[in-house]
């Protein structure tokens, strides 16, 4: 009989992690191939123990090369989040200070960005353009031709010409100028390429034996290649100018065991480099005291999901998607890195990180019981989106924080939600509703709380 005990002990956990691993894959799998993703490569890990690791379809097509755990890939923005990370190792060496103008670092930074800390910079709250945004005002001085090199001078100088599009630190929008600007200061501060810098201080340290610099010239073992869909095709991603393919704000390449040595930093003990990413992730609020809608901390996008908290960024750039989360009272993490342009691998992160722990990702309900109220909270927040005047099913005080800066802010950071393709009920109770929202290449999850007339007082967005 003991030894029947000590088998079914056995057993039952492998059997139970088998089942938990099926799940996975078929997730994976499953939106690869409804999405049509040549290959993506996942990592899951929880404390000190990796869940999952494991590639899927092809890292290369035109030679059929598996994607697997050792696949390179370039992450786009989710190198803000290292950028940052090298901020703050200047910052600890007492080279930097956050609350600095970057006039004080950069002598060609104009003097209307005197107002332009380093932390709007790595907050998102500086007021400088994105250059990738076409409302430059027809100035050719201030474009950035992608397939052109630039010194790391010329290119704050063409950032620099337009005006501010806000005062610093009033609201929150995300601009790649930033992390440009950030990616030169590291560059400057640290006397070698920033990438370099975050190498020898970050990379090699950490165990992260992969990560490196993007580019297309170098012989990158491993490298899974870049790939778009135009009208249905399958093509080879557009190639871009060497300095801008490797700019602060999207200029990595790296792999799921990459982020699998990042996922232990983040849930060492240790003291020293772990004890900087937790002093990143709390969003500040206004000068107002007014909180932002996007909760953008500083190089982390930091959400909560029923009160639970959790970090992390996302990536697209020349052929390639990436996602990286973490709950930091779980000491869960997933990590998905694809070869697709517009492969949802946000939307996939979430699912993978529900099957592990399922407070993380609301499933939409199987049926609605009242269709018309998910229709009228439907038509509400689209009328929020379009900024039209709202007279019944929302209060004055729920009205006024979507007006101006806190509509503006989502539309900034995800412009596709206002045309969203479905609003699917998850929960609707007494005091709150909650429902799905598939606006293309990510979803988002609003949560609406009511007040006693069922009105609405009060929304909270989460993007996945």
């Amino acid at each position: 009989m003991r030894y029947l005990l000590i088998l079914l002990t056995v057993l039952l956990p492998a059997r139970a992690l088998a089942a938990e691993t099926a799940a996975l894959e078929s997730a994976v799998e499953a939106a690869r191939l409804a999405e049509g993703i040549p290959g993506v490569s996942v990592m899951i890990a929880r404390g000190g123990e990796t869940l999952f690791k494991q590639g899927f379809g092809h890292a290369n097509v035109e030679l059929g090369t598996p994607a697997t755990p050792q696949s390179v890939y370039q992450i786009g923005s989710l190198s803000k989040t290292f950028t940052a990370m090298g901020v703050m190792l200047l910052v600890e060496d007492g080279k930097l200070a956050l609350d600095e103008s970057i006039t004080h670092y950069l002598p060609e930074a104009p003097a209307h960005w005197k107002p332009v800390t380093l932390r709007t910079l790595v907050g998102m709250r500086s007021g400088i353009a994105d250059y990738e945004e076409a409302s430059l005002g027809g100035d050719s001085e201030a474009a950035i031709d992608l397939r052109r090199d630039y010194t790391d001078a010329e290119l704050v100088t063409r950032l620099a010409r337009p005006p501010l599009i806000f005062a610093p630190g009033t609201r929150i929008q995300y601009s790649n100028s930033n992390y440009v600007v950030l990616g030169a200061l590291i560059t400057k501060i640290a006397g070698e390429p920033y990438t370099d810098f975050l190498a020898r201080r970050l990379f090699g340290p950490v165990g992260m034996n992969t990560a490196r610099k993007a580019s297309l010239q170098a012989l990158i073992p491993n490298r899974a290649d870049g790939y778009w869909r135009e009208e249905g095709q399958l093509r080879n991603a557009d190639w871009v100018s060497p300095t801008l393919y490797s700019t602060g704000d999207g200029g990595l390449m790296m792999s799921v065991n990459d982020l699998e040595a990042w996922h232990r930093l983040l849930t060492a003990k240790s003291g020293g480099v772990s004890e900087i990413p937790p002093r990143m992730w709390p969003v500040a609020p206004f000068s107002d005291g007014s909180h932002p809608v996007i909760r953008y901390a500083l190089g982390w996008q930091s959400q909560e999901v029923g009160g639970v908290a959790v970090v992390g960024h996302g990536g697209t750039w020349a052929g390639y998607r990436a996602y990286f989360l973490h709950v930091p009272s779980t000491g869960l993490s997933v990590a998905v890195l694809a070869n697709l342009e517009s492969a949802g691998t946000g939307r996939l992160a979430w699912k993978l990180a529900g099957l592990v722990d399922p407070t993380l990702y609301r499933q939409a309900a199987a049926g609605d019981p009242d269709p018309k109220t998910t229709q009228a909270h439907r038509a509400l927040f689209k009328a929020l989106l379009d900024g039209k005047a709202i007279e019944d099913g929302i209060t004055s005080e729920g009205a006024a924080l979507w007006t101006g800066r806190a509509r503006q802010e989502l539309l900034d950071f995800a412009s596709s939600v206002r045309t969203f393709q479905s609003f699917a009920l998850i929960r609707r109770d007494k005091r709150e509703a909650i429902y799905r929202l598939d606006a293309g290449r990510f979803d988002v999850v609003l949560e609406m709380a009511l007040d006693r007339k069922r009105r609405v007082s009060g929304i909270n967005v989460t993007i996945e």
